[in-house]
């Protein structure tokens, strides 16, 4: 796939969520997510504590960025779902 198709598709950043570390990473899937739009990038924020996971497949997201901390975030357990 060429990078002008790659910058069509959505592409979710997976940020704040309810870990101790929200804060941390509501300020960091905001910045990720700006810099993915300067570069032209179609991108979606997605709060994960606010947005079940199922939301990816009903907008047809099939890239994400995980700017998750602490549990849930850095421990595996959200790259193990999304590979289910």
């Amino acid at each position: 796939m060429n990078v002008a198709a790659l910058k069509k598709e959505p592409i979710a950043v997976l940020y704040g969520g309810n870990s101790a570390e929200r804060d941390v990473s509501l300020n960091s899937g905001k910045a990720i997510a700006k810099g993915l739009e300067q570069a032209g990038f179609n991108v979606v924020l997605m709060d994960t504590k606010e947005t079940p996971l199922a939301e990816l497949v009903t907008e047809n997201i099939k890239r994400v960025f995980i700017a998750l901390h602490g549990r849930g975030g850095e421990d595996g357990c959200l790259q193990g779902a999304l590979e289910s």
